[in-house]
């Protein structure tokens, strides 16, 4: 049986809110002009901003690899076969089998 306190955050809803938290603390430190690190909270956003425009980037570029990497082992599927089918007929006509 789990017992739980009223009006007690349970350790999921914590990791929840505690995110949460964090984020309007920082909001309201980038609003307040007195603030003294908010020139450097705000480099921080833009190199956060710039990382993950490089992540998309490079997911877009893991993916086309992928569909480049399947279509090459289509073709190369398709060659072999191909190749393997050849060589029976040349080999039929020569008298010889595989």
């Amino acid at each position: 049986m789990k017992i739980e306190k009223f009006g007690a955050l349970s350790n999921d809803r914590k990791e929840v809110v505690l995110p949460e938290i964090v984020n309007r603390v920082f909001a309201i430190c980038k609003n307040d002009s007195r603030f003294p690190l908010k020139i450097k909270i705000e480099e921080v956003e833009s190199e956060i901003l710039n990382l993950n425009e490089k992540i998309k980037k490079q997911e877009s570029l893991i993916e086309k690899s992928k569909n480049i990497r399947r279509d090459l082992d289509k073709r190369k599927n398709i060659l072999e076969a191909y190749n393997y089918e050849l060589r029976e007929k040349i080999l039929e006509s020569l008298g010889s089998e595989m």
